[in-house]
């Protein structure tokens, strides 16, 4: 009986995501969960053309990006609040992605270079740079610190929050892995596994 109500609720979430995605004039798109991956990346990501091309749809996250991120970068108490007030395409409602969503992008497997970020060959983004951009995700052992996903490296770091970092901007909903995440209003605590995760190499500290 749970089974069913399960299946029966996550078909009726998937609904709501297509019509929500329709408002945006994508409807068109297959609707696919996190685990699946679009083999094809000529494939993976749609501009959308309703949003005067200044978004792209992720075909394997759902999630929706902002173009062409902003030129310059933001302090992290800053960054949030700049993507909430933001027009993208005539739209508002954008946020702060989490460090989940921002890896989600990275391709390990392109080789990184000052103009070149780590992203899939062919992607349709503008003006991202191999840089660090701001997670809206924070570390909880320091409140003064926070994750950034550098698309040079092609990881994560943490960063002290009044450091000058990119932002990029999402529209759609919480990854299903940001389980362990504890949602403070705009700050976004992680909590979890990756308690290790100040042993690695800061990022550089300008954008």
């Amino acid at each position: 009986m749970q089974l069913v109500r399960h299946v029966y609720l996550r078909g009726a979430m998937l609904a709501l995501l297509r019509l929500a995605l329709v408002a945006v004039g994508a409807d068109a798109v297959e609707l696919q969960g996190w685990e699946t991956k679009v083999e094809n990346q000529d494939l993976r990501f749609t501009v959308l053309k309703e949003l005067n091309s200044e978004a792209v749809l992720d075909n394997e996250t759902q999630l929706v990006w902002e173009r062409s991120p902003s030129p310059t970068g933001a302090e992290w108490t800053s960054a949030p609040v700049r993507c909430a007030i933001k027009s993208v395409g005539g739209h508002k409602g954008w946020r702060l992605p989490s460090f989940y969503e921002l890896m989600s992008l990275v391709d390990p497997s392109v080789k990184a270079g000052p103009a070149s970020p780590r992203l899939p060959n062919g992607h349709p983004f503008r003006d991202v740079k191999a840089a660090p951009y701001w997670s809206g995700t924070s570390y909880s052992a320091d409140p003064a610190s926070a994750y950034a996903v550098d698309f040079f490296v092609g990881d994560i770091a943490l960063h002290g929050k009044s450091g000058i970092r990119g932002y990029w901007c999402v529209r759609g909903g919480f990854s299903g892995q940001d389980r362990h995440r504890l949602d403070r209003g705009h700050q976004v605590v992680f909590p979890g596994p990756f308690k290790m995760l100040p042993q690695l190499r800061h990022g550089p500290q300008s954008f």
